[in-house]
């Protein structure tokens, strides 16, 4: 078995935004914050799940809307050191 996770900036006739003068696109500025420590759950594991969830939220009213197509089981990405 194979485990997939891909996700998109935006819908197909959407288009991805960067804001002028914007080090990085609306969407990747989500994608990054998604990764920090903060967004860890108790385990201290970020997954595609969380990274989505999170990407979602922070692009609720931007006018793009992230897409995701997974196949599996939760893929961990990384994971924080907890106490």
């Amino acid at each position: 078995d194979v485990d997939i996770f891909f996700m998109a900036a935006c819908r197909k006739a959407e288009e991805a935004i960067a804001k002028a003068g914007a080090t990085h696109s609306v969407f990747t500025g989500a994608l990054l914050e998604a990764f920090a420590q903060t967004q860890a759950d108790s385990s201290g594991a970020i997954t595609c799940g969380r990274v989505f969830d999170h990407v979602f939220a922070a692009l609720e009213h931007s006018g793009q809307e992230p897409r995701q197509l997974g196949r599996g089981r939760s893929i961990r990405l990384l994971t924080y050191p907890t106490e």
